[in-house]
């Protein structure tokens, strides 16, 4: 669903629907015309919505799909031209996706890394009531308040660890990080936390 406002970019042409995954691919390897990637991305996701699903799960501000998708979309044009036929496309492309999408989240939280860093004395909390929250209050509710409070990459770390229960080496190569830049990204969000909630975050963690 994402896909057709690449489209702008070509005269849309109904023959790019009658050929297959392969055959498109090939179109493209001979021609490096644009529109046969737009046509292949929309085949794979016209079912399932699949691409569009890894899309929404990591880049979870809408004001930056817009830029994402024609990132991915320059990504894929490069990416393509070395492809063999008998390579499976839905997944190669999948994990194209979902990579370029930690990309753009990595160089996103390096460039607010200065805010991240900011220190905050221990012991001081946040007044304000929106950021008060009793341990009682409904699980869901509290998870959407935390996020509030973090960057895409940031939560990210906190759900692959917290609430999905992966290690370091697995969230961090799920993620395409090390495992020491994993635990710089995780120790930040979480002193974020800790400062903002103070022990109802830690009632939480270790619940």
């Amino acid at each position: 669903m994402f896909f057709l406002a690449l489209w702008s970019q070509y005269q849309e042409g109904t023959f790019t629907k009658k050929l297959s995954k392969t055959a498109l691919l090939s179109a493209y390897k001979k021609s490096h015309d644009g529109q046969y990637v737009v046509a292949l991305l929309e085949r794979i996701d016209q079912s399932t919505y699949v691409l569009s699903r890894i899309i929404v799960k990591y880049i979870r501000k809408e004001t930056e799909r817009d830029d994402f998708i024609q990132e991915l979309y320059e990504k894929l044009c490069h990416t393509l031209k070395t492809a063999e036929p008998h390579t499976n496309l839905d997944n190669w492309i999948k994990t194209i996706v979902r990579n370029t999408c930690l990309n753009y989240l990595n160089r996103a939280d390096n460039k607010r890394q200065s805010q991240d860093l900011t220190v905050v004395p221990e012991g001081i909390y946040a007044a304000t009531p929106s950021q008060k929250i009793e341990t009682s209050l409904d699980l869901q509710a509290f998870l959407e308040e935390l996020k509030g409070h973090l960057n895409e990459k940031q939560w990210l770390c906190i759900e692959k660890r917290f609430i999905e229960g992966k290690g370091h080496q697995e969230s961090a190569d799920e993620m395409g990080l090390t495992p020491t830049q994993f635990r710089g990204v995780l120790n930040r969000s979480v002193e974020k936390l800790r400062v903002t909630y103070g022990e109802v975050f830690w009632a939480y963690v270790n619940g």
